[in-house]
């Protein structure tokens, strides 16, 4: 007989997962949330968390300035320790309403979205981290040391981004950004081992100057009036 695959569900009501010894804000909070189980893990009382589901919440990802991360959690190898009963090994994390920041120290980069609808995945192997994401969001700030980009814009987004905590490289996989008619691909690559180092590109489609201007930091955009109405 094959392997049972049906997936219990196990509600929280509401609760929070912690971060980092001493952290005061939690890792995440929500009002519903919702983790699917195998009935093989039940069987064998070794719980692998691998959907996630989360409703009306917020989730605050942090890389200090060491680069330690916040949500080590997530890649905790049950392998490595036998006895470990509760660990995290995410196919699917869906996100409903939930606020999202991202603040890396090292990188001096702090981004605040609200992920209205959005499916995700993520996987660590060690200090390799992948994360996957497509779905509707609000983009509040993408913000890269006093420049802030995508600034209180609704957007689709579909994103592969790869990072090795070792090396302090961030890898983008030609990302989709889409914002009303105007599409925007990112891809290339960012390293903080020493000095920052950016390596992306940007290409559009069904854009113009003036969406372009609009996604980016204000100083930009009013240079851009100026010379619009100066007629030059």
């Amino acid at each position: 007989p094959g392997t049972p695959r049906s997936s219990p569900s196990v509600r929280i009501g509401s609760g929070a997962m912690e971060s980092v010894a001493g952290s005061q804000t939690p890792l995440a909070s929500a009002d519903k949330i919702f983790c699917t189980f195998s009935i093989l893990d039940i069987l064998l009382k070794k719980y692998q968390v691998r959907e996630l589901f989360m409703e009306n919440g917020e989730v605050h990802v942090k890389v200090l300035p060491n680069g330690e991360i916040n949500y080590r959690i997530f890649g905790k190898d049950t392998t490595a320790t036998p006895n470990q009963k509760f660990a995290f090994d995410l196919h699917k994390i869906s996100l409903r309403q939930v606020l999202v920041t991202y603040h890396d120290q090292p990188l001096q980069q702090y981004d605040k979205i609200m992920a209205n609808q959005v499916e995700a995945a993520l996987k660590i192997n060690g200090p390799d981290i992948n994360i996957q994401g497509e779905g509707k969001a609000y983009v509040y700030t993408v913000r890269l040391r006093e420049n802030e980009y995508f600034k209180n814009k609704t957007a689709l987004i579909k994103s592969s981004v790869r990072l090795n905590l070792d090396t302090k490289d961030i890898q983008i996989a030609p990302s989709l950004v889409q914002v009303n008619q105007a599409s925007y691909e990112v891809s290339g690559g960012v390293n903080y081992s020493r000095h920052i180092y950016y390596d992306l590109k940007f290409k559009g489609q069904n854009t113009s100057v003036q969406s372009v201007v609009a996604l980016l930091p204000e100083k930009y955009y009013r240079q851009y009036g100026q010379y619009e109405s100066s007629g030059e």
